[in-house]
C-alpha cells in the first residue's frame, strides 16, 4: 500500500506535544487523560494515514488501562490492535506482549501461553539480532515478574503501617547487605508464588532457540531465594516507581527540596510501600519492610536511576514509522 503523507510541522509539533504526555500516562495509569490525547491523536494520524503510529500510540493508551486494573478494558484494546494491525509488525508484537501480561495479571497462565509463545518465537517484527534479543530477555524478565505478583494478591493478612515498615527497615539496613536483603525479600513468599515463577520462567525459555536459552539464567537459577527477590522487587517497583520517582508526586517533590533526610524523617518511604503493596491486595509485614530497606539503602536518587521500571516499548524509537500497518 503506498506511504501516508509527510506529517506537517504543526503536525509534527503537536505530535510532540502530545506522544511524550500518553507515554507518562502509560507508566503511571493515568486512563482518562490517556483516552483524551488518543482523541486528539487519532484526528491527526488516521486522516493522513499514519495508521502505524495511531496503533502504536493506542498500545499505550491500553497499557495506561492495564497500569490502572482495567484489565476487561485494556484485554479487548490489545485483541483489536491484533486484528488491525498487520502480523510481522513491531506494533502488533507489542499488543501480543501486552494482552499475555493482562492475563498473567489474572493468574490465567494457560491464556498467556500461546501468546508468550507467538511473541518469543517472533523472527521477522524486529530485523535486528541484538534487537531481537534484547526484546526477548525483557518481556520474559516482564513475565516473571508479573507472574510472580499476581500470585502474592490476597495473600497476607498483616497490617501494614508506614511507620513500622521503616522502623524495621532500619535495623534490617545496619545488619545486612543488599545481597541478603533479596534473600530475605525471597524468602518471605509462598511456594505457589516460587512455582508459578518456574513453570512460567521454564515454558518462556523453551519458546527460545538454544543459542538465546544459553544467554539467560535457567528456570534453576530464577527460583532461588536471593533472585525471587530481585524478581519481586522488579515487579513492585512499576508501582512505587510511581510514587517515589514520578516528578509530580510529592515524595519526589520532598526529596527534591529538601533532601533524604526530610523524606526519612516523615516516614515516606515506609508510607509509600505500604500504599503499594496494600493496592496490590498484598499484607505481607516481612515483604514491605525488604522492600522498604532496599530502598533506604540504595537512596532515592540512585533507585530513581537505577530502577525505572522498563516498559514493552521502551527500546523503539517513538517518532520511527512503520512502513507496514
Amino acid at each position: 500500500m503506498p506511504r501516508p503523507p509527510k506529517l506537517t510541522d504543526t503536525q509534527k509539533r503537536r505530535l510532540s506535544v502530545l506522544e511524550p504526555k500518553l507515554r507518562r500516562c502509560a507508566r503511571i495509569g493515568d486512563l482518562e487523560l490517556a483516552k483524551e490525547i488518543c482523541v486528539d491523536l487519532q484526528r491527526i494520524l488516521r486522516p493522513t494515514g499514519h495508521l502505524a503510529r495511531l496503533y502504536q500510540n493506542k498500545n499505550y493508551m491500553f497499557e495506561a488501562a492495564m497500569e490502572a486494573g482495567e484489565l476487561s478494558f485494556a484485554k479487548d484494546g490489545f485483541s483489536g490492535i491484533r486484528k488491525s494491525a498487520n502480523e510481522g509488525t513491531r506494533v502488533y508484537l507489542e499488543a501480543s506482549a501486552l494482552l499475555s501480561i493482562c492475563y498473567l495479571r489474572e493468574t490465567n497462565f494457560e491464556s498467556a501461553k500461546p501468546l508468550i509463545s507467538e511473541v518469543l518465537s517472533d523472527e521477522t517484527s524486529i530485523t535486528s539480532v541484538q534487537g531481537r534479543r534484547d526484546f526477548r530477555r525483557r518481556v520474559i524478565e516482564r513475565f516473571n515478574e508479573e507472574g510472580a505478583l499476581a500470585t502474592l494478591k490476597m495473600v497476607g493478612t498483616d497490617k501494614l503501617e508506614g511507620h513500622k515498615l521503616e522502623e524495621d527497615a532500619g535495623r534490617v539496613v545496619a545488619t545486612q547487605n543488599e545481597d541478603e536483603i533479596f534473600e530475605n525479600f525471597g524468602s518471605s513468599v509462598p511456594q505457589r508464588t516460587i512455582q508459578f515463577l518456574y513453570e512460567i520462567d521454564s515454558y518462556s525459555h523453551k519458546q527460545l532457540p538454544g543459542s538465546e536459552q544459553k544467554l539467560l539464567p535457567s528456570p534453576e537459577e530464577k527460583t532461588q531465594k536471593k533472585e525471587v527477590g530481585r524478581t519481586l522487587f522488579s515487579a513492585v517497583r512499576r508501582v512505587l516507581w510511581k510514587s517515589l520517582c514520578d516528578k509530580e508526586s510529592d515524595i519526589y517533590k520532598v526529596w527534591f527540596n529538601e533532601g533524604m533526610g526530610a523524606v526519612l524523617n516523615k516516614k515516606y518511604i515506609g508510607g509509600a510501600v505500604a500504599a503499594a503493596l496494600a493496592g496490590l491486595g498484598i499484607g505481607i509485614h516481612a515483604l514491605g519492610v525488604a522492600a522498604t530497606a532496599l530502598i533506604i539503602k540504595l537512596g532515592i536518587e540512585v533507585y530513581c536511576e537505577s530502577f525505572a521500571p522498563e516498559d514493552i516499548m521502551s527500546s523503539r524509537r517513538v517518532r520511527k514509522n512503520s512502513k507496514k500497518s
